[in-house]
């Protein structure tokens, strides 16, 4: 399984509370959900089938890059 944003695209759209419950319906985990937005765990065929039941949202896979930190140099003394 992948994660997935779904996203609202614009006005008419159904509000988050709703697109998380399709989701849940269709078999996917929802992770987390925000302003206009909702993070869910599912298989490809499971995000098509969820898009397609929620007019007006887009979805995208979701890629976490973390960057490692460099350590602050320190002066000579």
């Amino acid at each position: 399984m992948s994660r997935f944003v779904l996203y609202c695209g614009g006005e008419g759209a159904v509000r988050p509370e709703e697109a998380a419950q399709t989701s849940r319906d269709a078999g996917a985990k929802v992770i987390a959900t925000g302003t206009g937005t909702v993070v869910v765990e599912a298989r490809p065929a499971q995000i098509k089938l969820i898009s397609s039941r929620l007019p007006g949202w887009s979805y995208t896979l979701e890629r976490r890059e973390v960057r490692k930190p460099v350590p602050p140099r320190r002066k000579a003394a």
